[in-house]
């Protein structure tokens, strides 16, 4: 009996064998599988950092005319988001100097 921080578990040994080397052949499919999972994992890792550190390019008259035709965002989303009129767009910089 075992006592863990999930409470208490009760083991049974079924069947004991001596250890031994196991050869290349007895391995090498699990080597390759555990190795492929690994080497994919790490392209969906490096593929969404990169997808994250992207910069946006955004057209402010583009913007606009998605919000005229679609509505505006919810205020406080997102403190960068151009202004709603190009003039305005044009004003900002201008304004923060």
């Amino acid at each position: 009996m075992i006592k863990t921080k999930f409470g208490y578990h009760v083991l049974m040994l079924i069947k004991k064998e001596p250890s031994r080397e196991r050869s290349f052949d007895e391995v090498k499919d699990d080597l390759m599988k555990e190795l492929s999972d690994e080497y994919v994992k790490q392209q969906v890792v490096n593929y969404m950092q990169k997808m994250q550190n992207n910069e946006l390019d955004s057209n402010a008259e583009l913007v606009n005319s998605l919000r005229t035709r679609y509505g505006s965002a919810e205020p406080g989303h997102d403190a960068k988001q151009p202004s709603a009129t190009p003039e305005a767009a044009k004003a900002a910089p201008n304004a923060k100097e």
